[in-house]
């Protein structure tokens, strides 16, 4: 005997209901996954910040080695797609709406140590003067110092020559000084381009990197180069 319409419609409302909680699920843990996405395709991750004026004392980071260092994703306004997977997928830290690689290998303590020297001078940073042609500002390297009320942080754009500097609750945007003197660079090679590197990996995840003498800009962020190097002045 079929079942009646009475007896039939609460379990198939029930499965309905069911059905619903599991896509509202899924759909929220990948609006968890990918909110960083929109931070950085509208640019919410940089408002707020102090612009136009000169880096104070007060948001310079300590001249010693950082507590924690890590390397961004894929550019998103050249490889949005690749970005999206990267922030979507792969494991990642989030710093201030800005992605990051979770489990990469950073710099080397030496490597580290010069990279803090240069940050923590005033030398390095100029007053902001505006936006660049050079597809928005990307996250490319995060670095940290301390916690609490000796918390300091930076994050570097190198395609931008720009840094974004938090202290106190409180975070001002810099250009990075392009003067001819002191030059140092961050190198590192994509594995999306690298035949030599393991294709099991997501393309763009930093293989290697290391310190030493530039040679300019790069191609937009790299995205495209075997090997990207820039070079910011202090």
């Amino acid at each position: 005997m079929a079942p009646s319409r009475e007896t039939s419609s609460p379990i198939a409302s029930g499965r309905k209901r069911r059905r619903k909680l599991v896509a509202i699920i899924i759909l929220g843990l990948i609006a968890w996954r990918a909110w960083p996405v929109a931070s950085a395709l509208t640019g919410w991750n940089t408002r707020g910040a102090v612009v136009y004026t000169p880096l104070s004392e007060y948001f310079l980071p300590p001249a010693q080695k950082p507590d924690e260092i890590r390397s961004g994703m894929a550019h998103p306004g050249f490889a949005p797609l690749m970005f999206s997977a990267q922030v979507i997928f792969c494991p990642r830290a989030v710093r201030h709406g800005h992605a990051f690689w979770c489990n990469d290998p950073a710099l080397s303590d030496a490597q580290a140590g010069q990279l803090a020297e240069i940050l923590a001078s005033a030398d390095t940073y100029e007053p902001w003067l505006g936006h660049k042609g050079c597809g928005g500002f990307h996250a490319d390297w995060y670095v940290r110092w301390g916690e609490g009320a000796e918390r300091h942080e930076v994050i570097i754009c190198e395609g931008c020559h720009e840094a974004l500097a938090y202290h106190g609750g409180g975070f001002i945007r810099c250009d990075i000084c392009t003067s001819e003197s002191k030059p140092w660079s961050i190198r590192r090679r994509e594995r999306a381009s690298d035949p030599a590197l393991p294709t099991s990996a997501m393309p763009g995840h930093p293989s290697a990197r290391a310190i030493g003498p530039g040679y300019g800009r790069g191609d937009k962020g790299g995205l495209k180069g075997r090997d990207r190097s820039w070079v910011i002045h202090r």
